[in-house]
């Protein structure tokens, strides 16, 4: 049967707009994201919210507010190191006299207070004997501490002289007033309760000037400054004594020493000519440790 055609009605305007806003509203609230906890304006990251007003999270899950003890999520600075009541002028070590500070530092007091770090020690930090100040350990070999070899050596310089093979018998002079020495074998100081000079006479009886020229070697990574005194060559007067004199650096001396040091380090003899010392020159490397540990104390 034919169904008669139906005649075609127009929607209103109003309608077509009204359905147009119903849609719209609808896509704006199924878009909406999920608000990212208490606080306007947060986000998530990492499954975490922040709880201020525009802040975030930090990754983990942690929360944007606090984080660790002290104000603001700082932790607190340690302690300054201090002087303690008993420092005097000088140079200790953290723990010697030093409080709060790093045991591998050498700090300076000038009394009681605050301590200034002078170094941080890569070898770490000597603590010295009393009424000698601390210093930086300079890598220089390991010697066991023992009695004196003689009367007049410093306790560090007597060990020292053991590494190298040296005993009492081959000491001639350490504190003394023998003409030739003009003076510099007079006493330095007093290291525990004991009197010292830094320079030291070795006797070099049965030995050859190769063999000594070994010895000088070994004596400077130990510590020494050393010259061969051998009659009629480097300034040395032919109608004296064959022998080595040998001054430790790792004490303070007197002035006459010093220059003394001061020569073996440019290279020159050590006497009034101060001329080219030609029988020995030591490594860049010897004379950087000689120079380091001579600087340490004088």
């Amino acid at each position: 049967m034919r169904v008669p055609a139906q005649p075609i009605v127009s929607r209103p305007a109003w309608m077509t707009l009204l359905s147009t806003f119903v849609l719209v509203v609808a896509c704006e609230e199924t878009s909406t994201p999920a608000q990212g906890g208490a606080g306007t304006g947060g986000s998530e990251e990492g499954g975490a919210t922040s709880t201020g007003t525009g802040g975030s999270a930090d990754l983990g899950g942690a929360s944007a507010n606090g984080g660790g003890p002290g104000e603001g999520g700082q932790p607190e600075p340690p302690p300054a190191p201090t002087c303690d009541d008993d420092a005097v002028v000088g140079d200790y070590c953290g723990g010697d006299k030093v409080s709060n500070g790093d045991p591998g530092t050498l700090y300076r007091c000038n009394g009681p207070g605050p301590a200034t770090v002078l170094e941080v020690c890569a070898e770490g930090c000597v603590i010295a004997p009393p009424g000698i100040d601390d210093y930086c350990d300079l890598g220089l070999p390991e010697c066991a501490h023992e009695p004196l070899l003689k009367y007049g050596l410093c306790p560090d310089a007597s060990d020292r002289f053991r590494c190298s093979d040296i005993d009492a018998d081959d000491i001639s002079q350490t504190i003394g007033s023998a003409p030739a020495s003009a003076g510099t074998n007079a006493q330095d100081g007093v290291i525990d309760g004991e009197p010292y000079c830094a320079a030291t006479d070795l006797r070099t009886v049965g030995l050859t000037n190769a063999q000594v020229y070994e010895l000088l070697d070994v004596l400077a990574s130990q510590g020494f400054a050393a010259f061969f005194r051998d009659p009629g060559h480097d300034g040395w007067p032919s109608d004296e004594a064959r022998h080595i004199h040998a001054i430790y650096v790792g004490v303070p001396m007197k002035a006459a020493l010093q220059a003394q040091v001061q020569d073996w380090l440019d290279g020159k003899n050590g006497l009034a000519s101060h001329t080219t010392y030609t029988f020995y020159q030591a490594s860049a490397a010897k004379k950087a440790l000689i120079q380091s540990l001579f600087e340490q104390f004088n």
